[in-house]
Parts: structure tokens; sequence; C-alpha cells
């Protein structure tokens, strides 16, 4: 089974904008590889935060 890694970045760290389809929702853009699958809507989550970690981010929508 393939699994997706989320990433948060800087619009300024995205150096090839052509290889990924833009959206945007309420002023956040979303960058998805042109060689995933989106089915319908996209969902964004934060996942429970553990303490001492970092935010862990989840995502419904998108095939591998």
């Amino acid at each position: 089974m393939k699994s997706l890694k989320l990433r948060v970045l800087y619009e300024t760290e995205i150096l090839d904008k052509e290889q990924y389809n833009i959206f945007e929702y309420q002023g956040t853009k979303v960058y998805v590889l042109n060689e995933l699958k989106v089915e319908g809507d996209i969902n964004i989550f934060q996942k429970r935060k553990m303490p001492f970690s970092k935010p862990v981010f989840g995502v419904r929508g998108i095939k591998v």
C-alpha cells in the first residue's frame, strides 16, 4: 500500500510550479503533484497533536 506524505511549505519553497495542480481555499493554496489523482473535494485536516511534537496533517480526496 502506498502512502501520501503531506508537507507544509511557504510558497517560495516551491521551485517548479508546473509540476503541480494548484487549488485555493480561503486564502490557503494547496499544491498537488500532477501525478496524483484528485477525487472530488480535498479535505486537509490537522491530526491530534502530541506534546513536544510538530503538528501532523492528514488528507482525504487524493489517491496515489
